[in-house]
């Protein structure tokens, strides 16, 4: 089964959110994600993970979180060789941090 990769800025994210296929996963430590998250991702730390990949349901499309984005990357591009099909948020937490600023 061939998976698939794709970056998304967070106002492509906004748009999916609340789609029950795409499912948002924060990969960042749990006391980032308690400091601040965006509403309805679910905290799977990295390490976490990469040890239960197993458990995610191949039909669903995951959009992975981190701060900068480069970890979620890495997360993200791995899943895809397992079949998965991914998305990344680029720039991560601070691309939300951004768009809250330009609205401001």
């Amino acid at each position: 089964m061939k998976g698939s990769y794709y970056e998304i800025t967070y106002k492509e994210l906004l748009k999916l959110q609340g789609n029950k296929n795409y499912i948002l996963i924060d990969i960042r430590p749990k006391y980032e994600y308690e400091k601040n998250h965006i509403q309805g991702a679910l905290s799977v730390p990295e390490y976490e993970l990469i040890n239960s990949f197993n458990r995610l349901n191949i039909n669903k499309t995951y959009i992975f979180i981190c701060q900068r984005g480069k970890n979620s990357k890495d997360v993200a591009n791995t899943l895809m060789k397992y079949g998965f099909h991914t998305l990344n948020l680029y720039k991560g937490m601070e691309a939300v941090d951004e768009y809250e600023e330009e609205k401001n």
